[in-house]
This record gives structure tokens, sequence and C-alpha cells, in this order.
């Protein structure tokens, strides 16, 4: 809202699963009363996940502590610009601090910075493509089978030497 108010016409998307029925009643009133600009999908299956981010240019990770955020990495995957706390897992994906925020002020602020400087989002929409193969599930395959495959031959070597 901030962001709009600044003059942005922007369109927010919020993603999710209604675990919570409380919040997502919540979430669905506060949607109810931005009509114009806030659109909830709830329970989107995968291909149409990845169809919406294909259409979009920036993200917005809101959860401070996150662990990891599978969200932020499909984000970037698709090309999006994303924007997360600076506390937890998130800032490693994105890797550059202009696009991680302490609360909600310095999220407006940098937001906003980057939807007023062109070459700045080519700079890091450019970034996120090349970036996006980082987080794959084919990438993570690949560290555990080489992470096993070390193991089971250091198993292999220490085997030989108690043999001989």
């Amino acid at each position: 809202g901030a962001v709009r108010a600044a003059g942005r016409e922007i369109t927010l998307h919020l993603v999710g699963r209604p675990d919570d029925p409380a919040y997502t009643r919540r979430i669905l009133a506060l949607a109810a009363r931005e009509r114009a600009w806030v659109r909830v999908h709830l329970e989107v299956p995968r291909d149409a996940l990845l169809e919406l981010l294909g259409r979009q240019r920036y993200g917005l990770h809101a959860m401070a502590g996150e662990h990891f955020g599978i969200a932020v990495a499909e984000m970037q995957g698709a090309g999006c610009v994303a924007f997360v706390s600076d506390e937890g897992g998130p800032v490693e994906i994105v890797g550059d601090p202009r696009q991680t925020f302490s609360n909600r002020g310095d999220a407006v602020s940098r937001i906003e910075r980057v939807l007023a400087d062109p070459a700045l989002q080519q700079e890091l929409h450019r970034t996120a493509l090349t970036r996006k193969g980082m987080f794959t599930a084919e990438r993570f395959m690949a560290g555990i089978r080489a992470a096993v495959a070390e193991i089971l031959a250091e198993r292999e070597v220490a085997e030989r030497r108690r043999a001989s």
C-alpha cells in the first residue's frame, strides 16, 4: 500500500495455502478492501504457479527468519527481482543487499528505489537470471549425490587401510 501511495501502479499477488483458517479469512478481508490491486491465489497448481511467476517482474517475501525460502528461489528462477527480509536464508538466495530489508519502511524504500531506476531494475533482473540455477531441485540432488559419493569413497579408502 505504501508503494502504491508513492504513485507506483503495482498489483500484489498473494500466493499460498489456506493452512490457518483465521489467518486466511484475515488476508481475504484485507484483499477485499484493496480489490483493485490485490489478487489472492490459494491452492495454486504447480504449473499455474510457474506461469503466474513468469508474468511478474518483482516478488516480495516478508517472513523474517525463514530458514531457506523455496518461494524466493522460485521467484528468482522465474527471473523476478525478489525483496526479502534481511533475517534468514532468503538473503543468500537473492545475493544482493539492495534486495533485503529490515522493516516495513526499509522495504518500501528499497522497492521504490528499484522501481525508480530502470538501470538498477535491469541489473537486478540480470542477476536474478544468472543466479536462478543455483537453487534448483536438480542442483540440490546433484549436491546430495556428490556428498554421498564422497562419503562412500572415504569409507572405501578406510576399509582398504584396515584390510592391509
